[in-house]
Parts: structure tokens; sequence; C-alpha cells
């Protein structure tokens, strides 16, 4: 159903055929900068072994919009959730480390990423330290640049934060490791 000033009304909606739809997940699969439909389609005649459906829009409300099948169990197993951030809605995500502390004193520190980032994705470090923990929760994120950063001589508590971003929101990228090595 679509919308307007007046609201919504039954004539004023577009009919895609599926089979027996209980889930639904509106994004931009494709790229293009209009909101896709993909539905999850639960049986056929009884028979849970269905293709479920991604409806790209062809920017006149799904007049004849191109469609790519699915192979599915029914909806078992699967589910949607809505795009984006639970809390905001962002294309952005976040993931802090455990704090780490060390004994010698370091000014410098040097970051090593092994990630996998797709087209559209993007991944920010950023780092904070201090030399108790009761601080460390105060200090603000510094942006890691150039895969360097500094610290202060009293520092022995570390920890860095990655911030995982997309363009659509089903593209993130992968982080499969992080290395941090302090130097003085």
């Amino acid at each position: 159903y679509w919308g307007s000033p007046n609201g919504f009304h039954t004539r004023r909606r577009s009919t895609l055929i599926c089979d027996s739809v209980n889930d639904s997940l509106a994004g931009d699969f494709n790229g293009d900068g209009l909101i896709d439909l993909a539905v999850a389609c639960h049986t056929q005649h009884g028979n849970h072994r269905v293709f479920s459906r991604v409806f790209y829009n062809d920017g006149r409300r799904f007049k004849n919009p191109r469609m790519t099948r699915l192979p599915t169990n029914g909806t078992h197993l699967m589910w949607a959730l809505d795009i984006g951030n639970v809390m905001d809605r962002s294309y952005r995500e976040t993931f802090e480390s455990r704090v780490w502390e060390w004994a010698d004193p370091a000014r410098r520190g040097r970051v090593r990423i092994d990630a996998d980032i797709p087209r559209g994705g993007g991944l920010a470090i950023a780092v904070r330290s201090a030399s108790r923990r009761a601080q460390l929760a105060r200090r603000p994120w510094r942006t890691v640049r150039d895969k360097k950063f500094t610290l202060l001589p009293e520092d022995r508590l570390l920890q860095y934060r990655a911030t995982f971003t997309s363009d659509n929101g089903d593209r993130y990228p992968v982080l499969g490791r992080v290395e941090i090595k302090l130097t003085d």
C-alpha cells in the first residue's frame, strides 16, 4: 500500500505474487538508491521447499520489477530484521575491545588489521588510553590515522573501537584480526 498526504487507500497498492509470505525486509539491495523488497515465502501447496523472492524497485512502485528467486526451506531457520543499527537505524555498527594493560612506558602505537572491506563498506579504528581504569571510560576516542597513534608516558591501559559502516545497510566489512604494537 502506498501512502499519500491523505493516508492509505486499498486501491493504491502494488501486487507482488508470492507463496504464503510471512515476512519481508526493505532495503537497497542492488545499490541503485531505490528501496527493494525481500520476501520470505513459507509454502507452496504444502511443500516447504519454496522460492523466496527479492523484488528490485523499478522506480514506478514495482509496476514491472526485476526479481530474483532464492531457494529456501520455507521460512524455517530464516528471519528478517530491519536494516540498520538497532538503536538508530543508521548504517553503522561498533565493537569495543577488552582493555589491555602493559607495564613499560610506551609513547606510540601502530595498528594492523586484517579485514575484508566490500565496495560501499568502511572500517575505522579508534583508540583511547589512560593510566588508570577509572579514567579510561572518560577518555575520548581518537581515530587512528595512517595506522599510527600516540600515548602519554603514564598510560598503561588501552582499548580500541572498530566502527563498521555500509552505504546501504547490507555491505559491512568483516574484521578478522587486529594487532596493536606499542613502542617507546
